[in-house]
This record gives C-alpha cells, structure tokens and sequence, in this order.
C-alpha cells in the first residue's frame, strides 16, 4: 500500500502497489480486513509508519518499509 499523494504514486510505484491517502484509511482500516501482511510505505516514511500503527491499531497485520521509497 502507497500512501503517498496521488500525484507522487502517478509519478512511480513499486509493481501492483494500491494507493490510499493517510487521511481515507483513517476512515475505512476495515476495509483491509482478509489482506495478510500488508507492506506500507510512502516516500520519507512517515506516512507509511502512520499508517502501520493504525492498521496494527485495528488488528491488521501491517509493516512499513523503513525510511520510506524513493528513486
């Protein structure tokens, strides 16, 4: 899961990524319910750490790549 902004993930993501914005899974982590392993990430990492926490928070099994992804 990319959670960078939209123009960002346009620009490049890592194969078969979904990008969701921090605020819309703050709205709907349920929605992820029966992924395994979700990997998060977003280009600095805090993001992508934000949104591990929140996922964890509600029972998801979630990890973020450290310090984020960039090119």
């Amino acid at each position: 899961m990319d959670f960078r902004n939209p123009d960002e993930f346009a620009c490049w993501a890592l194969p078969g990524a979904v990008n969701i914005s921090l605020p819309e899974l703050r709205g709907h982590p349920d929605e992820l319910r029966g992924q395994d392993d979700l990997v998060v990430y977003c280009q600095v990492g805090q993001r992508g750490y934000k949104a591990a926490r929140l996922l964890t928070g509600s029972g998801l099994a979630a990890r973020n790549l450290d310090a984020g992804y960039t090119i």
